[in-house]
């Protein structure tokens, strides 16, 4: 499983979806997509849409990236075919820094204890919608295979976990995306302190972006 489409909406996940097929063959055909991933032609537009709204605002320009011609999209030609890559991964870690869950994680691990209506207030969102929030955090700390949890005490809201397993997994959601790029050696041991990440680091839960710069899986 992509651990890094725990953190995506749907829509998201359905752009970056179109846009891998795209980069791959340089131009499709909206019937193939449509039929490939389930969608209507209306959809399919809509949603490259939104990729270019998010690729003008990544890279501050006016030009769109993919064009629509005789029911084909296309690729631009203002980019080289090396950059393709690298702006889908950039916006793979937009959607995943822009997520609410990934938000709410962070915070949880910054400040461990945290009231409902301060988390509600914080974020703006609803009481109910905070609930459903953490429980989706806790179930994505779960499935990256941290021994770590997000209790109910009374009227708030705690971290319970070793601290060492705390501070690995806070690390890893804001260390810099593009390191874990570079290193494919992560190794994740419970035991010790951060330091010991940069000599055997994190293999599970860099997963979650090691994957946000492959195309693919």
């Amino acid at each position: 499983m992509d651990l890094w489409k725990l953190f995506l909406t749907e829509r998201q996940e359905q752009k970056l979806n179109l846009l891998e097929d795209i980069i791959s063959k340089t131009e499709t055909s909206i019937d193939e997509l449509a039929c490939k991933h389930s969608l209507t032609n209306r959809k399919v537009k809509s949603l490259i849409m939104q990729i270019n709204e998010d690729y003008i605002v990544e890279l501050n320009i006016t030009d769109s990236l993919i064009k629509f011609e005789n029911r084909l999209f296309r690729l631009s030609d203002i980019e080289t075919p090396e950059t393709f890559t690298s702006l889908y991964s950039s916006l793979k870690i937009q959607y995943i820094r822009q997520s609410s869950v990934f938000q709410v994680l962070n915070y949880f691990l910054k400040h461990r204890k945290v009231g409902m209506v301060k988390l509600s207030m914080q974020f703006n969102y609803s009481q109910s919608y905070c609930y459903k929030l953490v429980n989706k955090a806790t179930d994505i700390i779960r499935t990256i295979g941290v021994d770590c949890q997000i209790r109910k005490k009374m009227n708030y809201l705690v971290v319970e976990s070793k601290e060492s397993q705390i501070r690995v997994l806070s690390y890893i959601l804001n260390t810099h995306s593009s390191t874990f790029a570079e290193d494919n050696y992560y190794r994740y041991h419970n035991e010790k302190n951060v330091t010991r990440i940069k000599q055997e680091k994190l293999s599970r839960i860099t997963r979650v972006f090691m994957d946000a710069h492959k195309i693919g899986s």
